[in-house]
């Protein structure tokens, strides 16, 4: 019995009774590998710290085990204190990758720049429209019971007298069938007309279709159907209330003798003693048709396109006339350069047959082009660009016909016609904008 129980203790605890052999040493190491390898580490610790140690080689083992204990707490707290500060977490991940999904991004030498964030508020206030000539300048439709006689038409204006000057003709529905006009007014707003039936008026048809304004005063030219050699008149005003018909035989000469319809026209200008008269052919007069021509006769303001400079009369007060051999160009002062002004198909235009007349001051233009319909640009620099002002701003009538516009202080005074009587408006520029 000794014997099987010293067997079974072998077996179950195979430590060397006495100096054991190399055999049962190399037998016992296979068992204590074979047990290790079962256990965990708490296990060994537990086992380690159980049990008596035995002999040298229980004590290396129960070392080596305690180190790799050590080396693990040590490089694990390392890791966490390491994890927990400020510098970039060391990379602990696997050296073997798996290959990308989607094909990499080549590089570029350019800094990528975060995208900021946009509120709709932002995206609303960064998208800015284009004014329009409304949004710009507000227009208002003169209301005047002197311009409101059935008939009236206002061909064309001039600064002078108590302020502006406008002439053109009225129906009379009798035998004379229509008279000269003549209106003035201080501010554009209120109109008066000047009464002088003898001169404007009177048993034969009558007109006025231009005037011209300087310092010395006014002169107005029309058609007379009593009057002689080509029926054209002019009267002369030093405050455009007081009326003369000019008779001067040198002027009246002169104009007879160029005088052909629809390529001629005469222009009065400031200089010299007071006034010049200059008399023009249209070069290309003898080509154009009857329709084209009519634009040169009689419309100052309306020149034809290729003028040749026949004469030229000088005046000191409009009344009486003398011819002179002085050039133009030593008579009058330079004129002011003109802005370009729209194009000669702007707005569908191109069917009315006369350029467009121009006011400005400095950069700010306005103009005007005689139409069936309001035709009326702006221009804020200098006329490099135009914005059609919207013909329903100057109203809603069947036909509205704008003719002639001037620059009259701060602001703008456009004359015309509807289909019943003399129109006026007056174009301002709003504070407000920055123009």
């Amino acid at each position: 019995m000794t014997d099987d129980l010293g067997s079974r203790l072998k077996a179950m605890n195979p430590e060397p009774f006495g100096d054991p052999s190399p055999a049962e040493l190399a037998a016992v190491f296979a068992v204590v590998e074979a047990r290790r390898s079962t256990m965990t580490v708490d296990e060994a610790r537990d086992t380690a710290s159980t049990q008596r140690p035995v002999g040298v080689w229980r004590r290396r083992v129960v070392a080596f085990a305690g180190m790799a204990l050590l080396m693990i707490l040590v490089v694990g707290g390392a890791a966490v204190l390491y994890r927990s500060g400020d510098a970039p977490v060391a990379d602990i991940a696997p050296t073997t990758t798996l290959p990308p999904t989607t094909e990499p991004v080549p590089p570029t030498t350019d800094m990528v720049q975060p995208t900021p964030s946009t509120t709709v508020a932002e995206t609303s206030t960064t998208t800015i429209a284009e004014p329009t000539a409304i949004d710009l300048v507000s227009v208002e439709r003169v209301t005047d019971d002197s311009l409101e006689k059935y008939g009236m038409r206002i061909w064309d204006l001039a600064v002078g007298g108590p302020g502006i000057v406008a002439v053109g003709e009225v129906e009379t529905g009798g035998e004379a069938w229509m008279d000269a006009v003549v209106l003035v007014s201080s501010d554009g707003r209120s109109w008066d007309r000047v009464d002088d039936p003898e001169l404007f008026g009177g048993d034969g048809w009558d007109e006025l279709h231009a005037v011209w304004s300087s310092p010395v005063g006014l002169i107005a030219q029309g058609r007379d159907s009593e009057a002689t050699d080509g029926e054209i008149v002019w009267y002369a005003s030093t405050d455009g209330i007081n009326w003369s018909l000019v008779t001067d035989e040198d002027l009246d000469k002169a104009w007879a003798r160029e005088s052909r319809i629809g390529d001629t026209w005469i222009e009065f200008l400031e200089g010299g003693p007071g006034w010049v008269a200059a008399l023009y052919r249209d070069s290309d007069g003898a080509e154009r048709s009857v329709n084209a021509t009519m634009g040169c006769f009689g419309y100052p303001s309306r020149e034809c396109e290729n003028p040749v400079l026949l004469e030229v009369l000088v005046s000191s007060d409009g009344i009486d006339w003398e011819t002179t051999t002085e050039s133009l160009e030593s008579l009058v002062d330079p004129r002011p350069q003109a802005p370009p002004g729209p194009g000669p198909t702007a707005w569908d235009s191109e069917d009315s047959g006369y350029p467009w007349n121009l006011a400005w001051d400095n950069d700010q233009v306005v103009a005007v082009r005689y139409h069936e319909q309001p035709k009326v640009g702006i221009s804020t620099d200098g006329g490099e660009t135009w914005l059609q002002v919207d013909p329903e701003a100057f109203g809603d009538d069947h036909l509205l016909i704008t003719i002639e516009v001037l620059r009259f202080g701060d602001y703008y005074v456009i004359g015309g016609n509807s289909s019943t009587s003399a129109e006026v408006w007056i174009l301002e520029w709003n504070e407000d904008e920055d123009t």
